[in-house]
C-alpha cells in the first residue's frame, strides 16, 4: 500500500483511518458527486441508495491506495471529518488552548485528520510537528475522557456564559426535531458559506495566475522590443559602415581612372612625340645610322650561334617525329598481315630505342602508363621468390609477345625485378650484405610512388587511406585522432629523404586548418561544418590552385568519385597500395588482389 501524501508528507496509518472514517459520516449527495467525476469508482454502480456502501468502500480503498488524494476528495473529507463538524467554529486561539482535551475527548487521530484538512496554515504545521513526536496518533490514549469533558465545560463556560442571553429561549413544548432540523439547517448555511469562500479563494488564485502569466509575457514583450531595438542599432551601424566603405571604393575608383587616363594620356603623347625625337636625332647625326647597321650585323651573327642549338633541337624532333609514323606503319603492317616479315619485330625494337634515345636526350620522359603501374605495385607487394619468377616469366612471354611494354618500360620493371629479388634475398639471409643502396633516396620514392620526372604535389586522402590500409595497432577502419597522428607522423618520416616532392594529407574538419609538419609535408583540415564529402571538396579546390605551380599533380585515393572529378582537374590518380608498400617497407603487404571499380575512370 502506497502512503498517502499531504503537502508533499506521508499521513500515519492512523490518520488514514480517520479519513477512511470520515467517508462513513459523508453524505450519499457528495459521494455520488465525486463518483461522476471520477467513473472507475461508478463502475457497475449507479446512483441508488443500495450502491452507497459498495461506492464507500471504493473510495476508503482509494484513500489507502493513492498517492496524492484528489482536491474534490479532499473537501468531501472536510464536511464529514472533526473539521466540518467542530473544527471549522473554532478559532485558532481556542483550538490550541484546549488542543489536548480535544484530542482526548473526541480521539487523538480524528483531531489531527481535522487539522491536516484545516485552511489555516498554523492549525496544520501544529499537527505535522505532533505528528513527528508521536506518529502513531497514541501520546493522549491512556487520558481519562470524562475528565476532557468536564476540561472543555469549564474552558468554554465563560463564552457559553457570554453568548446565554443572546441565544433564543427554548420552549418546554418546543419539539426536539424541530431544533434538530434548525442545526441541520445551520450546518449547511455554514457549509455554504464555507463552499462560497472556498470558491472565491479559487477565484482570485486564478486572477492571480493570469496576472502572472501576463506580467510574464509583458516581460517576453519588452525583450523582443529590446532585441529587436539591438538588431535596429546593428542594422544602422553596419549601413553606415557600409556607406563609409562605398565611399572609399568611389575613391579608390576616381582615383584608378585618373591614373590610367594620365597613362593613356602620356603613352598617347609618347607613341606621337617618339618619332618627332627619332627624326630629331637623325636629322641632328648620321653617325647613328652606321653604328646601327653595324650594331645589326653583331646581333644577327649571334643569333646564329644561338640557333645551332635550336635547329639542332628542331632536327631532333623531325626526327622523332619521322620515327613515330614509321614505327606506326610497321605497328599497322604487324597487326593488319598475314603473315608479317621477321625484321618488323626487331625493326621495332630498334625504333622504339632510337626514339627513347632521342626524348631522354630532349629532357622528355614518357609518364607511366596503367599497366606499368599496375605491375610495379604487384612486384612491391610480393612476397617470395616464386612471385617474382612469376612476373618474370610474364614478361619473357606474353608481355613480349604482345609487345605490351616499350623497351625502355620493359628495362624499368626488369630492374625493379632484379631490386626486388635482392631485397627479398637480403630478408632471407641469403646474401652478406645488402645491394648497395641508391646515391639519391628521392629516385626510390619516385620509383615506389610511380612519380614522373618533374616539381610533384601528391594530395592523399586520409580517410580513404584508413579505411583501406589501417595501421598496425588500428584494427577498425576508422580515422580516429591516434590513427591520424600516427599516419602523418609515418608520412613525414617517409617524405624526409625526398624534399623536391610536396605531400599534402587531408581529414574531415569542422573549421579549416593547415599544419605543416615539415618543409614538404602538411596535414589539412578541410572544414565546412558537418556536410559530407568535406575533405574530397577540399582536395578538388586546392588542386585548381597548385595545378599551376608543380608540374604534375597526383592524388592518391581509391574513391571512383573523387579520381574522376580530380582528372577533370588535370590530376593523375595512384593505387594507395603504393603508398601503403612506401609506409610498411618491412612487413609483408596483404594478398593483392586487383580492384576495378565499376565507376572508375582510367587514371592518366
Amino acid at each position: 500500500m502506497s502512503p498517502l501524501l499531504l503537502e508533499g508528507k506521508e499521513v500515519p496509518l492512523p490518520i488514514c483511518r480517520a479519513f477512511q472514517a470520515a467517508v462513513e459520516e459523508a453524505p450519499s449527495r457528495l459521494l455520488f458527486e465525486f463518483g461522476r467525476l471520477n467513473p472507475p469508482l461508478m463502475k457497475g454502480l449507479s446512483p441508488r441508495p443500495d450502491s452507497l456502501p459498495i461506492l464507500r468502500r471504493r473510495i476508503q480503498s482509494l484513500i489507502s491506495s493513492s498517492r496524492q488524494p484528489a482536491p474534490e476528495l479532499l473537501e468531501i473529507l472536510r464536511e464529514s471529518s472533526l473539521q466540518g463538524r467542530l473544527l471549522v467554529v473554532l478559532s485558532q486561539t481556542a483550538i490550541e488552548a484546549a488542543f489536548e482535551p480535544l484530542a482526548i475527548c473526541f480521539g487523538e487521530a480524528e483531531l489531527l485528520a481535522g487539522l491536516l484538512l484545516d485552511q489555516r496554515e498554523p492549525l496544520r504545521f501544529r499537527a505535522w510537528q505532533h505528528l513527528e513526536q508521536w506518529p502513531e496518533a497514541n501520546h493522549f490514549a491512556s487520558r481519562d475522557r470524562n475528565q476532557a469533558r468536564q476540561t472543555l465545560a469549564e474552558t468554554f463556560a465563560p463564552f457559553l456564559t457570554a453568548i446565554a442571553p443572546l441565544l433564543p429561549a427554548r420552549k418546554p413544548e418546543e419539539n426536539p426535531k424541530t431544533h434538530a432540523a434548525a442545526l441541520i439547517a445551520l450546518r449547511e448555511n455554514l457549509q455554504q458559506e464555507q463552499a462560497a469562500r472556498r470558491r472565491a479563494e479559487k477565484e482570485r488564485d486564478r486572477l492571480r495566475q493570469q496576472q502572472e502569466e501576463q506580467a510574464r509575457q509583458y516581460a517576453r514583450f519588452d525583450e523582443e522590443r529590446n532585441h529587436l531595438r539591438r538588431q535596429i542599432q546593428e542594422a544602422q551601424t553596419q549601413n553606415r559602415q557600409l556607406a563609409h566603405d562605398l565611399a572609399d571604393l568611389r575613391a579608390q575608383m576616381d582615383r584608378h581612372i585618373r591614373e590610367a587616363l594620365q597613362a593613356e594620356w602620356q603613352a598617347e603623347a609618347a607613341r606621337w612625340l617618339l618619332p618627332l625625337q627619332t627624326l630629331e636625332t637623325a636629322a641632328q647625326t648620321t653617325r647613328h645610322a652606321r653604328s646601327l647597321l653595324d650594331e645589326a650585323r653583331a646581333v644577327l651573327a649571334q643569333q646564329a650561334e644561338r640557333d645551332r642549338l635550336a635547329r639542332a633541337r628542331k632536327q631532333l624532333e623531325d626526327r622523332w617525329a619521322e620515327l613515330e609514323a614509321v614505327r606506326r606503319e610497321i605497328a599497322a603492317a604487324r597487326r593488319n598481315s598475314l603473315n608479317p616479315h621477321p625484321r618488323l619485330a626487331e625493326l621495332d625494337d630498334q625504333l622504339g630505342d632510337e626514339i627513347h634515345q632521342i626524348q631522354k636526350t630532349l629532357g622528355l620522359t614518357p609518364a607511366l602508363s596503367d599497366t606499368e603501374q599496375a605491375l610495379l605495385v604487384r612486384i612491391n607487394e610480393s612476397t617470395n621468390l616464386d612471385e617474382i619468377q612469376a612476373i618474370r616469366q610474364w614478361l619473357d612471354g606474353p608481355a613480349a609477345t604482345w609487345h605490351l611494354f616499350s623497351p625502355e618500360a620493359r628495362n624499368r620493371l626488369l630492374t625493379r625485378l632484379e631490386e626486388k629479388r635482392a631485397e627479398l634475398l637480403t630478408r632471407l639471409g641469403l646474401f652478406a650484405e645488402p645491394p648497395e643502396q641508391e646515391t639519391a633516396p628521392t629516385h626510390s620514392i619516385r620509383r615506389l610512388l610511380a612519380l614522373p620526372p618533374g616539381r610533384c604535389c601528391l594530395f592523399v586522402d586520409g580517410h580513404n587511406f584508413l579505411l583501406n590500409h589501417p595501421l598496425p595497432g588500428h584494427s577498425a577502419p576508422e580515422a580516429n585522432r591516434s590513427a591520424r597522428e600516427r599516419l602523418a607522423d609515418r608520412l613525414r618520416a617517409a617524405m624526409a629523404t625526398a624534399p623536391d616532392v610536396r605531400l599534402r594529407l587531408y581529414f574531415d574538419g569542422p573549421e579549416r586548418s593547415e599544419h605543416n609538419l615539415s618543409e614538404n609535408v602538411q596535414i589539412i583540415y578541410s572544414g565546412g561544418g558537418k556536410e559530407t564529402d568535406r575533405a574530397d571538396a577540399a582536395i578538388l579546390q586546392d588542386l585548381a590552385f597548385f595545378r599551376s605551380q608543380f608540374d604534375h599533380c597526383l592524388i592518391f585515393t581509391d574513391d571512383a568519385d573523387l579520381k574522376t572529378q580530380a582528372a577533370e582537374n588535370g590530376a593523375r590518380s595512384r593505387a594507395q597500395n603504393l603508398l601503403a608498400a612506401l609506409l610498411n617497407p618491412q612487413s609483408p603487404p596483404p594478398e593483392w588482389r586487383p580492384r576495378r571499380d565499376s565507376n572508375t575512370r582510367p587514371s592518366d
